[in-house]
């Protein structure tokens, strides 16, 4: 791989803004703001543009670095002038390829070449150390309130002019910004979903939120052992048009270890907690399976909390089910236990889903799962309805019930269409060519029918009838 190293120039401006974004997006914090600096240090008196250097691998940029200005002050009121770098932005696509290393390596030789002393920057000592850099201290630099943090290192690239004086490094006011500058600047690029850690009762929960402006905001609630990524198809359709928030539900994708304990009025009781951190009063949920039954339980907790309802491939906790239905999803459970796992996640990926990139991602997302976390979720499935049922349980908002053609789990393709009949004002629709995950199937159709029903039971003239 051949790696050229050269200076910025106006024509990359956006790229390297764009490869920024990639390189820091949700790496700190949610989002990032250090493609905002980017575009703001270019202007700023501290930028130092012989210092700006970009990378570029088969002649695409790829990653770059950025000089500013900054001072030491002694305690004999000397200053002396130093540079300092940051952002070094790399796309994640070429990380771990030393590209990162060259552009530092390159930038510290023109840097002393054009007749710089000394570089301080705030970072990481496991990256940078490698390349000569030294605690703060070691030097006889703090910060400006004195202090030595772990994180603020230099290194001099004349050797001795640090020696025996304590100084305080001031960085430049050029990295300074509010996060309405960030988010306003952020909307001209395409949209990106920001995660955030939530701690539950064991579990270190894991949600992503993106989407348009104030918009109503959807929450969608993935299936058993699925995750976030069952919905991809649907953020890239509904982020246009509303915010959007997907999650790992505990026990899940990246929500693990399971926590205390698992139950649908837990996992209910989890996204009540989620929109509480997001300042969220009332959500449209989508829920596929599993995510059907919380949504339910969510709406049964707390009616008011819930604009709308999608419910895909899930069937009604209110009614109440034979004795031998129950009998035969309980008995799954130690059938369950004896069915070796590899190849019992085989075989559910082969029966919900019909296309082959599908059934791949069923298999790698339920094999994230631990065996004995997966028998804790399927008991909590299997206590999802009984022969009692709800019968005063009925939904007072707009209801949207999908299943697909082929959906040979449960009863799902017998019991939604009674449920829509059983609702009024309720839209059923058969999602064609589709299993169980049948959003996945056929996400074509399956996201014209949630942004008609929307436009239509929300009265949402943001939302377009044909995509």
């Amino acid at each position: 791989m051949e790696i050229l190293i050269r200076n910025e120039r106006e024509e990359d401006h956006r790229t390297v803004e764009e490869v920024t974004r990639e390189a820091f997006w949700n790496l700190y914090v949610p989002g990032c703001s250090e493609h905002y600096l980017v575009h703001t240090l270019r202007d700023h008196q501290d930028f130092i543009p012989e210092l700006d250097f970009v990378a570029l691998v088969d002649g695409r940029v790829v990653g770059n670095i950025m000089y500013t200005r900054a001072t030491l002050s002694g305690e004999a009121g000397e200053r002396l002038a130093i540079a300092s770098f940051g952002p070094v932005s790399v796309l994640p696509a070429h990380q771990r390829q030393g590209i990162g290393a060259r552009l530092i390596q390159h930038s510290l030789r023109a840097a002393g070449e054009l007749g710089w002393q000394a570089v301080a920057i705030y970072g990481d000592p496991h990256n940078y150390c490698k390349h000569g850099f030294r605690n703060g201290k070691d030097l006889g630099i703090s910060d400006g309130n004195g202090d030595y943090p772990h994180g603020l290192l230099a290194l001099e690239l004349a050797p001795g002019v640090l020696a025996g004086r304590h100084w305080r490094l001031q960085i430049s006011p050029a990295y300074e910004c509010s996060e309405s500058e960030v988010a306003a600047f952020d909307r001209g690029f395409p949209p990106k979903a920001k995660a955030h850690p939530l701690l539950r009762a064991g579990c270190p929960l894991h949600y992503w939120t993106g989407g348009t402006g104030e918009r109503p905001l959807i929450a969608c609630l993935h299936g058993a052992t699925m995750d976030h990524r069952m919905f991809n198809a649907q953020i890239e359709a509904l982020a246009p048009h509303y915010r959007v928030l997907t999650w790992d539900a505990r026990g899940h994708g990246q929500s693990q270890p399971i926590g205390a304990d698992f139950s649908l009025t837990r996992c209910a009781e989890d996204l009540l907690a989620i929109l509480d951190a997001q300042g969220v009063e009332q959500a449209i949920l989508c829920g596929q399976s599993l995510g059907g039954y919380i949504a339910q339980h969510i709406y049964r907790l707390a009616p008011e909390r819930v604009q709308a309802l999608i419910i895909i491939g899930s069937t009604p906790i209110a009614k109440a089910y034979s004795r031998s239905e129950i009998w035969a999803l309980k008995a799954s459970l130690p059938l369950f236990r004896l069915w070796p796992y590899s190849h019992f996640t085989q075989t559910i990926a082969r029966m919900h889903g019909r296309r082959p990139e599908v059934q791949a991602y069923m298999l790698q997302a339920a094999r994230q799962i631990p065996r004995a976390a997966f028998m804790t979720i399927w008991e909590a499935v299997s206590l999802a309805v009984n022969e009692r049922g709800d019968p005063s349980l009925r939904f007072a908002v707009p209801l949207l019930l999908l299943h697909g053609d082929h959906d040979r789990a449960g009863t799902i393709r017998r019991d939604m269409p009674q449920w829509a009949r059983q609702e009024p004002g309720a839209t059923y629709q058969v999602i064609p060519d589709a299993s169980h995950n049948a959003n996945q199937d056929n996400p074509e159709f399956t996201n014209q029918a949630i942004l008609t029903f929307l436009q239509q039971q929300i009265g949402d003239s943001h939302v377009p009838t044909v995509l």
